[in-house]
């Protein structure tokens, strides 16, 4: 079977979870029989049009779109120009299914468009990027948001100042809600994503539940006997939406007298300096 695989990045030019969980479902795709080829972004603001350019990954076929990309590019620029870069790489790739591991950097109309040319999509909720620009509903205050209300509370609350904001944002909003709506087959990584994006979009039928594959490697195959003080270890990007605030705070509750958490992952300022001073209050 033939797969094309949507990624917003992938290795070398991104190295998260979303990113690394897309390099090995392609790798073990092909490993399986399964001719894959991935189609992704990299960041670069120039040259100003985004422009396909052809690679390998370790034996995995890379179309990487290069170019019109920036923080300060609007979500939505270049929209046409990837639908053509989006439709050129299907007809050359004749895939089976495309697989949309993240629609970050590109259109949602994809799914429209693969399924003009009968072929079926399969698009993975990692996070609320559907629903959120902000991907976490995490408003810029910092606080939790309940969706997107068309696009007004994105409008209100966190693009206030763009021009347009109230139409912009519930044209972002239609559209995602027409590829999500469209696709052949939604799957989230946990119940709780799956009840959310059935609750708020009474989505039907409900996102298939399965888990994020990830190899984590050999199990140890002989332990230390517990020594204080407790060593704690964070994988992970250091960010507010990661909730490293939530174990220390747990630590907190906990009483114990020694505790040691060592955060593994690129740090977010100024949260790596609240985490650190939320830390120190914290006996022991």
């Amino acid at each position: 079977m033939r797969v094309l695989l949507v990624t917003h990045r992938f290795p070398p030019f991104g190295l998260s979870g979303v990113e690394r969980l897309s390099e090995q479902t392609a790798r073990l795709l092909i490993a399986a029989g399964h001719p894959v080829t991935v189609l992704t972004r990299r960041r670069s603001a120039a040259p100003a049009l985004p422009t396909a350019q052809a690679m390998e990954r370790d034996g995995v076929p890379v179309i990487s779109i290069a170019g019109g990309c920036s923080p300060q590019t609007p979500a939505d620029a270049h929209r046409e120009r990837l639908e053509l870069l989006f439709e050129r790489t299907l007809l050359d790739a004749r895939p089976d299914v495309v697989l949309v591991s993240h629609l970050l950097g590109h259109s949602p109309l994809y799914v429209e468009i693969a399924q003009r040319l009968g072929v079926p999509v399969v698009l993975e909720l990692h996070d609320f990027y559907v629903a959120c620009e902000r991907a976490h509903l995490e408003r810029v205050s910092g606080e939790l948001c309940d969706g997107p209300e068309g696009g007004g509370a994105c409008a209100r609350h966190c693009f206030a100042a763009q021009p347009d904001a109230t139409a912009r944002w519930a044209l972002r909003t239609h559209l995602f809600r027409r590829a999500l709506e469209r696709a052949d087959a939604t799957i989230a990584p946990s119940r709780f994503v799956a009840d959310w994006f059935e609750r708020s979009f009474g989505l039907q039928p409900r996102p298939i539940v399965a888990g994020p594959g990830v190899d984590v490697g050999r199990p140890l195959t002989s332990r230390r006997p517990p020594l204080p003080p407790l060593r704690l270890a964070i994988v992970g990007m250091v960010a507010h939406h990661k909730g490293a605030h939530v174990a220390i705070d747990a630590i907190r509750t906990a009483g114990l007298p020694a505790v040691r958490l060592t955060l593994l992952g690129g740090a977010t300022q100024p949260y790596l300096r609240a985490l650190i001073a939320q830390a120190a209050e914290v006996p022991g």
